[in-house]
């Protein structure tokens, strides 16, 4: 009896992986790691008393078929929720719709199939709307991802001079994170 206690003890204080999974502004361009938006949830989670880990796995000039390619190494088995943003690349790249979706598909199917509860970011940024827009909203109901507008908020003071958002900006985007994070992993 005593085991089964403490196993269920451990259970309960068990770290929940949360993985962020996308391009450079996941990643935290033009800053240190510790300002990025990964980096800035992870603490906000740890202030609330979970015991969490958010791993930043993102890479600057990705697309969503970098993503598909690198998902089951970027996401490891025993992840519990995966932030998802691309999409900004792929449409500077000139990568069709219809490849963004397949793309964008693949990813979500891959964590759907694992029981990842999956967030998918969507940036209010022009290059962005339209064709694009639908896609990501579409693709992301067919999975039952959650929807978070990455940008939601942010001041203009929150960009640095190449768009990516500096620290200041950031802390917006964990912060939209964190309505959306914070009941998934309690």
């Amino acid at each position: 009896m005593l085991v089964f206690a403490l196993l269920l003890a451990g259970e309960a204080h068990a770290q929940v992986r949360i993985v962020a999974f996308g391009d450079s502004n996941t990643y935290g361009m033009n800053m240190a790691r510790e300002r990025s938006y990964p980096a800035q949830l992870e603490a906000m989670l740890r202030a609330k008393g979970l015991n969490v880990r958010v791993d930043n796995q993102g890479i600057s000039g990705d697309t969503a078929g970098g993503g598909a390619a690198r998902i089951n190494m970027a996401v490891p088995e025993g992840t519990r929720v995966a932030i998802v943003l691309f999409g900004i690349n792929d449409v500077r790249k000139g990568v069709p719709a219809a490849t963004f979706a397949n793309n964008l598909g693949q990813i979500l199917a891959q964590l759907k199939a694992r029981n990842v509860r999956i967030v998918l970011c969507f940036r209010g940024h022009p290059q962005l709307t339209g064709e694009f827009r639908a896609v990501t909203t579409r693709i992301g109901e067919k999975f039952g991802a959650v929807p978070c507008n990455f940008r939601e908020g942010v001041p203009a003071s929150g960009y640095a001079g190449d768009g990516h958002e500096n620290a200041e900006g950031n802390t917006f985007v964990a912060k939209n994170l964190m309505r959306i994070v914070e009941p998934m992993v309690r």
